[in-house]
């Protein structure tokens, strides 16, 4: 594990010291705009006099249910980067938070695999991502569709861990991985579904009794943790989403 965090620090160094080779993507008015909205900023002249407005019109687009944290977090980091502190390019500072973000979660993969599988296909999985072509560009001009794959992926990870452990801290992780995920993008309503499926599947079959804490016998009590994830894990993201 200490070595793949090591070599999640290189790519992290490496992706920084070429992000300025890189520039925003075609629907960054799209994004730029909510982002500002969600931050209460105003929009001046010059952030919209030369970009291409075609209709759906961006600036009349700001409540669209994207998930508010899809355009808040980059738009943070321009604001503090760019416009306050003016330590990188504006593209660059509304790239950075999509390349982090983007090596964590070529991490958790591994973490993922590691767990449910074996060192070895993790390790693999790691590398094939970390190298795969399309991946690498997307770190740094997709700021919607990286932090949602990685969400996604540790929403369903956590939620893996919560059936295998059924403890509490696995519930509030999970939870909390479920509200973030929603709240970049709306699609994750899917989530609780499917792993309601898959956990009926392993709890009418013999997996069950192939869980890290395995269940010979079904008991409410010993579920509990799971049961709670359904209301609890939505609870959570409508309260983020209102924060908004």
């Amino acid at each position: 594990m200490k070595r793949i965090l090591f070599f999640s620090a290189i790519l992290i160094l490496l992706h920084l010291v070429i992000i300025n080779h890189y520039s925003i993507n075609w629907d960054f008015h799209h994004v730029f705009f909510a982002g500002l909205y969600h931050h209460r900023q105003p929009v001046t002249p010059e952030m919209e006099n030369h970009l291409p407005f075609t209709e759906p019109d961006p600036r009349r687009m700001v409540k669209t249910p994207f998930g508010p944290l899809q355009s808040y977090v980059p738009v943070s980091s321009y604001l503090w980067l760019y416009e306050k502190w003016k330590l990188l390019p504006f593209d660059s500072a509304y790239n950075l938070p999509t390349v982090v973000v983007g090596v964590i979660g070529i991490f958790i993969l591994y973490a993922f695999l590691a767990q449910a599988v074996g060192r070895t296909p993790a390790i693999v999985g790691f590398v094939f991502l970390a190298l795969y072509p399309r991946y690498w560009g997307d770190l740094h001009t997709n700021v919607k569709d990286v932090p949602t794959a990685v969400a996604f992926a540790t929403s369903i990870w956590l939620y893996w861990r919560l059936l295998n452990r059924r403890r509490l801290v696995d519930l509030i992780l999970a939870s909390v991985a479920f509200a973030v995920t929603f709240n970049l993008k709306v699609n994750a309503v899917a989530i609780p579904p499917i792993v309601l499926l898959w956990t009926l599947v392993v709890l009418t079959t013999k997996l069950k009794t192939m869980l890290q804490h395995p269940l010979h016998r079904i008991r409410v009590k010993t579920l509990l943790p799971v049961i709670i994830y359904f209301f609890l894990s939505p609870l959570l993201a409508f309260l983020l989403w209102a924060h908004f």
